[in-house]
């Protein structure tokens, strides 16, 4: 195990225990790329898909329309790497649904 990715596997309890829940779907997004590069596919959408709960969750306490468009352009790059993961797994497995997935989720993109 690489040291940056001992540092994200440590600093997320450590997250979790503070409730820094953006701080949480930041360590959880950064793991979901070292696992795609070593080809861990499966854990890596299981970690994105962690991470987009937390963000869908945060953004749904946001009244305002306009800050939580806001919001939402600030985690674009979370949703741009759940799609391309979808994708790359669609490719492996053209059966399983994951494009159908994919295509839920541009429109939960275009449409926060």
């Amino acid at each position: 195990m690489g040291s940056y990715e001992n540092f994200t596997s440590q600093s997320l309890p450590l997250r979790r225990a503070t409730g820094d829940r953006s701080g949480e779907a930041l360590t959880l997004y950064s793991m979901t790329a070292v696992k795609r590069d070593r080809h861990n596919l499966t854990e890596a959408l299981n970690d994105i898909e962690s991470s987009l709960k937390i963000i869908e969750n945060l953004s749904s306490n946001i009244a305002s329309p306009d800050l939580r468009r806001s919001y939402f352009a600030t985690v674009q790059e979370y949703y741009k790497f759940y799609i391309d993961l979808l994708m790359q797994l669609h490719q492996a497995n053209p059966n399983s649904g994951y494009d159908v997935k994919a295509s839920e989720a541009k429109k939960r993109v275009s449409n926060p």
